[in-house]
Formats: C-alpha cells, structure tokens, sequence
C-alpha cells in the first residue's frame, strides 16, 4: 500500500512525504476484520444520519479466485443480497461476505455468479485516514482501496499473482454504501483536505429537518411535526424538509400520530418554500380527521374505491399510528413515478410495500418532503426519508 501510494503520488507530483506520514499515523488502516487498532477511534455505527461526513473509505474488495456460478441452494440462500441491489440491503441492514452477481458471464446452465468480499457487503472494508497528514486531495478514495487491496494479497499471499495493481484495480471499488464502522477521533481534523474525495455518501434513514417552518413545531430530532398554530380552518401551518432528493429511488414514511386531525404529506417538486397550502404539495397523502385517507396531485384527487367516508372516493380508513408511505421509482429520465402504500407489519421492513395507488402523472426531481396541516395539534410522526441510490 505504501509503495503504490508513494508511486501514485509520484506521479501526481505531489511530495512524496506525505503519504508516507499518512499510512504512518495510528488507526490510519484497518485489517481485514474492520475492527482493528484505530487509536480506540473505532465504533459501530448503522446509523450514520443525514450528514456526510469524512475520515474514513470504505471499499469493498472481492477475494481473489471467489468468483463461480452460483449452485440453486445459493442462489436460495443469498437471492435477497444481489450487488445490484446493495443500497437496498444497506437500507434493510442486510449484508454478508457473498452475494450474487446477475452480470452478464458464461455460466452453463445461465445464472449469476457468487462473489465474495473481504469484509462485508454493502458495508465495505473500512481504511481509516487522518487527512490532516497530507499536503493534497489529489489521492483519490479509490487509489486508497486499491492499495488496500495489494497490501491484503500481498506476494506470500495465496494466490501471490493477485497482488497486481491491474488486478486489484479490476476487482476493487469505493463503497459509497457503507454502514460501519465509522473511525471518528482525529480524522481529518484539518477540513480543508480531502472533505470532497473522503465524504461518506451513505443514504440510510434520515429523519426529516423541517424548514420553512409556519405555524408548526418540528423540534423533536426524530422527524415528528405538530401543528401549534390556531385552529382557523383552513391549510395554513406546514413545513418542508431541508433534505432533497435529486435522483435515485427514494420514500417518505409518516405515522398517523396524536389526535384526530386533518394533515397532508408527500413530495413536491423542486426547491422549498414557505406555502403552507396543501394543493401545491405535489404527490401527497391526505389523512382526513374522520379517519380516511386520500391522495392528491397537483390539486387534482385521485378517485379511490370507498366511498363510506364522509368525502367519497377515498382509498381506505386509518387509525391512529398507522404508517404510510409515498415512494418515488427513478426513471432514469429526470423523472420518477409515484406510487402510495399503507405499511402493514408483513411489509414494514421491506423496501417496497404493496401499494393502493400508483400515480400516471411522472415526478421531477429534484423532489422535498412537503406537509400542510388544518387543525390544531394535528401531527405527523417520525416522518423519515430514505433515499436509495
């Protein structure tokens, strides 16, 4: 690792000194464990919140020679962990040291390929590192997994023709999913080096930040909005989320918390506001105080199948502490489709939960959590976004 840094910083005609004091450092590297001597920096961390943060890469480096065609008990076994579906794992705090891969290859008879990982995938093989040793962020997170990889299959290493540069750059990559650990004392405590090619990028839950707050509280630290305003009778409180949702897969999920009250949530489209008005939420769920749930887009009501509810055309009933949800499906155009799911205990810890109604208007990101409230006390809890990507 350190000769290969010592080159590639050669020839970025960086001083050569630097990574040599970077690797140097206590806790700079982890073993292939995850959890080594990091100057008792290290921790368990599955919930790293909204804020990318910097200090350590995390990569995820197949074994050499692991790759073969899965046998139909494995692709039983691991069907669920796929890399295609890693940041969907990393959501359901799935992970292991195999998964399948559905690339094209040649198996006979057609199936995907086991892959296995040092460390575990989509978490990744910490390397911790205390930028405040180096002189440049022209090191990339990927240079540092690459030499991570050829000081684990270093020659005297079974098979010793895997510690090619070519090799582990052909069987490395930098894990933008990981979940832990985190190494966080002493890292990169000088912020101005390497806080763009060393950001952790992990998406997990994050609850919501309410800005653009009127007429609500959202103060908790858990996502919950209350309505604290006067009740006036009409849609005049709400609050938007700070976080955005620029491309990729993504939900907002909300309980049906305190008392009987009408409150909206959903999407809208682009930058925030200060419009408390629930007909320029864009994709929303509309919980109704009598008990009934609805859905309106773009001030138009998508027409459900009950019609016992004091509105008609609702798409069922609720009570209190019910989950929903409104997901957004990346197109792959600029646009993503909508759909909107109660969650029930069978689908309240997977990614997709069957949904009552999926939108035909299309989505354009980049896309907010946005809510509206009518009466007082009205409140929506632990509103959480969970962007996949």
């Amino acid at each position: 690792m350190r000769d290969f840094l010592t080159a590639r910083v050669r020839w970025l005609g960086v001083n050569w000194f630097w990574p040599l004091a970077l690797l140097a450092l206590p806790g700079c590297g982890l073993p292939i464990s995850g959890l080594g001597d990091c100057g008792g920096a290290c921790v368990f961390n599955v919930d790293p919140g909204p804020e990318p943060r910097s200090g350590v890469v995390f990569c995820q480096i197949e074994k050499p020679g692991s790759r073969h065609c899965a046998s139909p008990q494995e692709i039983d076994d691991l069907d669920s962990l796929t890399l295609a579906a890693g940041a969907e794992a990393l959501v359901l705090k799935q992970g292991g040291r195999i998964a399948l891969d559905y690339s094209p290859n040649d198996c006979d008879p057609p199936g995907p390929q086991v892959v296995e990982f040092e460390g575990r995938f989509p978490e990744g093989l910490p390397v911790c590192v205390n930028c405040s040793a180096a002189a440049s962020s022209a090191i990339t997170a990927l240079d540092l997994c690459i030499a991570q990889c050829e000081d684990i299959t270093a020659p005297g290493v079974v098979p010793a023709d895997s510690a090619t540069h070519a090799d582990c750059v052909e069987r490395t990559q930098f894990a933008i999913n990981a979940s832990f650990p985190f190494c966080v004392e002493n890292a990169c405590s000088d912020a101005g080096h390497f806080s763009e090619a060393f950001d952790d990028k992990r998406h997990l839950p994050d609850p919501v930040i309410w800005v653009h707050q009127v007429g609500v509280d959202g103060g908790g630290g858990d996502g919950t909005l209350t309505r604290v305003a006067g009740m006036t009778g009409s849609f005049d409180a709400g609050a938007d989320s700070s976080q955005m949702v620029t491309a990729g897969d993504a939900y907002v999920e909300f309980t049906a918390s305190g008392p009987a009250a009408t409150r909206v949530a959903g999407f809208s489209e682009g930058s925030g506001d200060t419009n408390t008005d629930y007909a320029l939420i864009n994709f929303s769920i509309s919980l109704f105080k009598e008990g009934c749930f609805y859905v309106y887009e773009k001030n138009v009501q998508a027409l459900g199948d009950v019609q016992t509810c004091s509105a008609p055309d609702a798409f069922g009933a609720f009570n209190s502490g019910d989950k929903f949800r409104v997901s957004l499906k990346d197109n792959f155009d600029g646009t993503a489709t909508v759909s909107y799911a109660q969650v029930t205990a069978s689908c309240g810890t997977q990614i997709d939960c069957p949904p009552f109604f999926t939108s035909l208007t299309k989505a354009n990101y980049p896309l907010r959590v946005d809510t509206s409230f009518r009466e007082k006390e009205g409140q929506l809890g632990a509103v959480v976004l969970v962007r996949i990507q």
